[in-house]
């Protein structure tokens, strides 16, 4: 999410937070809603094959914040390590984002937390990546019981990303990665994502022999953790940045490939205009995330307006979180890291 100001609360991935859900309400009302792209997204209604065991409950309307709530009670997951995020009544009081950066038991799983721990035995391709969910938990060993995904849709989201949109969109930049061995990614509006090194280090696993430097930036992050750097023994690094991104002297820092913003929700935020000027001077890959179609489509308007840029095709993502979040205002289900596409310039 693009931040304003710290009161401009982002309670993800399981409550929509209220700005967003309000901004939809009120463009709705006044019928400004773009057709054609009402149309073209109508094509990518979320994925409802998940392969999970426990998917039918966690789609479910019913599955709401007491679902979720015993949901991990009957794992030993509630108010543990990740899975605290998931739900803002769970969240320890007065804890900043980037404190458990290096928590060793964020995962809580053991069997997961031992698979995390090393690197795949068989190498991936970025040619012939991994497509969706059972790709990924039959190549890892997980069972289609366990919850995991509930936070691996980050760095899986990125991994997508990466090796399947970038190459689509712009092949040029995909190019470079492949031959250079490296990618700088920028996380903006970075608030759990500060916690998540050890999630992200899985990303690396499935990019290797690429190397992952991704530089994470908001004014949620703790001013504690400001500048501190994390990095796997083999092939991520980690940069917490605690300020909004165009306030950042980002001539600092090496170009970035990729941008990207978890759950953007742009259209909320009238001041999130810096930072997409910012981002659409570079000649790189801007990437956003939506939770539903309705947040998607009042992106689009409010980049129209303000003659800021385009958005791409929007494509349900693979990668995304199991856990329904609950919005029954809103014509879609709406799920953490739903739909992806690429912010572009008008120029």
């Amino acid at each position: 999410m693009f931040r304003v100001s710290k009161h401009n609360g982002f309670q993800k991935p399981f409550q929509l937070r209220l700005s967003v859900r309000d901004e939809i309400i009120s463009r709705r009302k006044s019928h400004r809603v773009d057709c054609n792209l009402a149309m073209s997204t109508m094509r990518s209604i979320i994925d409802d094959s998940l392969p999970f065991t426990f998917y039918d409950a966690t789609s479910s309307e019913k599955f709401d914040g007491k679902a979720l709530k015993a949901f991990l009670q009957e794992r030993d997951l509630y108010n543990k390590g990740l899975w605290r995020h998931l739900c803002s009544k769970t969240k320890s009081k007065g804890l900043k984002f980037g404190a458990m950066c290096k928590d060793s038991q964020l995962f809580v799983l053991c069997r997961e937390t031992a698979i995390l721990q090393s690197a795949p035995s068989s190498p991936l391709s970025l040619d012939l990546p991994l497509e969706h969910w059972l790709d990924y938990y039959r190549y890892r060993g997980f069972e289609l019981d366990s919850p995991i995904a509930g936070i691996l849709h980050y760095p899986l989201t990125l991994y997508w990303i990466v090796t399947n949109r970038l190459g689509k969109l712009y092949p040029a930049l995909f190019d470079r990665v492949k031959q250079s061995g490296k990618i700088q990614v920028h996380i903006i509006g970075a608030e759990i994502e500060a916690d998540m090194f050890q999630a992200f280090v899985e990303c690396g696993h499935l990019l290797s022999p690429i190397k992952l430097e991704m530089h994470l930036f908001g004014n949620e992050i703790s001013k504690e953790v400001d500048g501190k750097k994390s990095e796997s023994l083999q092939n991520v690094s980690f940069i917490l940045h605690s300020c909004l991104y165009h306030e950042f002297q980002l001539d600092q820092l090496p170009f970035p490939e990729v941008i990207i913003g978890f759950n953007a929700g742009l259209s909320a935020y009238p001041s999130f205009k810096k930072t997409i000027q910012k981002i659409t001077e570079k000649d790189t890959a801007f990437f956003c995330t939506d939770f539903c179609l309705e947040s998607v489509m009042h992106t689009k308007e409010v980049l129209q307006d303000f003659n800021l840029g385009r958005v791409t095709e929007t494509i349900c993502n693979p990668f995304h979180s199991p856990f329904r979040i609950p919005a029954p205002e809103l014509e879609h289900s709406c799920f953490s890291n739903a739909f992806v596409f690429a912010v572009q310039s008008n120029k």
